[in-house]
């Protein structure tokens, strides 16, 4: 049910993708805070959850060729949209966990001193899929040429096509939703605010 309700979220048109996520927390970055790696913010992450403090808030992820933006599912306002070049980092982790396809996003904006760390769970495109299309807008841009997205845009659609003909597969144990008065603004985060991850100084 579902996968029925979000499949037409996920869509590629030419210079634009979109895909329905969840996310699950962020975390800011830098000297002075708790964690220093992705892996130590990934331990706390984990911790968090074990303690019941993670709650998904669901939401679009557009990519286009500047940009990525993060939408709200249900009015479609924009809650946050980070330039490419604000992108430091894009990873994603495939894990046994029950939260099994995290797309990883580290993003620094000029007017930030340090930057924060986004988490994301991707159950209708997987992570690794998202990955892809960010890290190969991030390519081209840096580049000024256009030789890796549009191939990562054909290999998504051909995988988005392959799962909507394919059996659902088994739902996944969600974390609880924000309650009702949980500010949807990203930086007003539905987690509260777990000591920050930092990220080690070049």
């Amino acid at each position: 049910e579902q996968r029925k309700k979000y499949s037409n979220s996920n869509f590629i048109m030419d210079d634009e993708s979109q895909y329905y996520v969840n996310h699950l927390t962020t975390f800011p970055l830098g000297p002075g805070e708790e964690t220093q790696t992705v892996e130590e913010s990934i331990k706390k992450m984990k911790t968090l959850d074990s303690k019941g403090r993670i709650w998904t808030q669901e939401m679009l992820l557009q990519v286009n060729n500047s940009a990525v933006s993060l939408v709200d599912i249900e009015s479609k306002d924009e809650l946050e949209t980070y330039p490419l070049d604000a992108i430091k980092h894009c990873d994603s982790l495939l894990d046994s966990w029950r939260f099994n396809s995290i797309l990883i996003l580290v993003c620094k904006e000029a007017h930030q001193a340090n930057p924060d760390i986004h988490f994301f769970q991707c159950s209708e495109v997987g992570a690794d899929l998202i990955k892809s299309d960010i890290n190969s807008a991030i390519t081209d841009l840096k580049s000024g040429g256009r030789s890796e997205r549009p191939n990562a845009l054909r290999l998504n659609q051909e995988k988005m096509n392959e799962q909507r003909t394919s059996p659902p597969s088994p739902p996944l144990n969600r974390a609880p939703k924000a309650p009702a008065n949980y500010n949807s603004s990203i930086v007003q985060e539905a987690v509260p605010l777990p000591p920050p991850y930092t990220a080690t100084t070049p």
